[in-house]
């Protein structure tokens, strides 16, 4: 009766521990979704055990790439970030040379085109503004991400083993 009870408390707490740690689904929404609780066999155990083993493996294995790809998305966002404010910082020169133009001796439309020329560098200041913030928020989300990528290696390789040897036990009983 004892070593029943045992089993089935070390199998709700294996349950439990992989809802939590890995982001499963609650024991009972994972059993209206075919899962039947703890392995009957010693056999079902290993192929569980075996499965995660893989599990963590790919996950290992994956991870270089991953962060690769996510550090690459970043540096093409900060390049593209860049270049974007370089052009932006490159028109206020333009204009400051235009407004600093000595206009004594020119004719009213030379005056009229060096105000259109600040108007539409204006324009362009400002539309390149919107694309500098946008991009910076964009290089922001790319950095996120490869965090994330990080941390969620950092957490499977801290709880991975801990989840597998918590079955290796739970087999080892059986």
């Amino acid at each position: 009766m004892t070593f029943s009870v045992t089993r089935r408390a070390v199998a709700s707490a294996l349950i439990v521990l992989s809802s939590v740690t890995f982001g499963v689904a609650s024991a009972s929404a994972a059993r209206v979704q075919g899962d039947t609780g703890p392995p009957a066999t010693k056999k079902q155990c290993l192929r569980i055990l075996k499965g995660n083993q893989r599990d963590l493996a790919s996950a290992r294995k994956a991870f270089p790439a991953l962060k690769q790809a996510a550090a690459a998305k970043v540096d093409a966002r900060r390049h593209y970030a860049a270049t974007l404010r370089s052009q932006h910082d490159a028109i206020q020169p333009q204009i400051d040379a235009i407004m600093n133009t000595n206009t004594e001796g020119l004719s009213q439309g030379d005056v009229d085109a060096m105000n259109a020329r600040i108007e539409s560098l204006l324009a362009q200041q400002r539309a390149l503004s919107l694309k500098v913030d946008t991009a910076e928020g964009k290089t922001d989300e790319a950095v996120f991400a490869l965090q994330a990528v990080i941390n969620k290696h950092a957490s499977d390789e801290k709880n991975w083993p801990i989840h597998i040897k918590q079955i290796k036990r739970y087999c080892a009983k059986m």
